[in-house]
């Protein structure tokens, strides 16, 4: 339920940042720090994906037990 009312707002405000570095970084030839604060939340986010798939498919697999 969590993720149903705050997931989708946190996963799209973690995609427009890490575009709007990536911007920066092209655009704009941004030093490293930037390009690894991008890295850092892409692997921050994928992760927080990867739990929350973890976690329905344990939801779901109790549920229909």
């Amino acid at each position: 339920m969590e993720f149903a009312e705050t997931g989708p707002v946190f996963v799209v405000g973690k995609v427009r940042s890490i575009e709007a570095n990536m911007q920066l970084i092209v655009k704009l030839n941004a030093d490293g720090d930037t390009l690894q604060e991008a890295a850092s939340q892409t692997r921050n986010l994928l992760e927080h994906v990867r739990n929350t798939g973890t976690n329905i498919r344990d939801l779901m697999a109790s549920r229909f037990s």
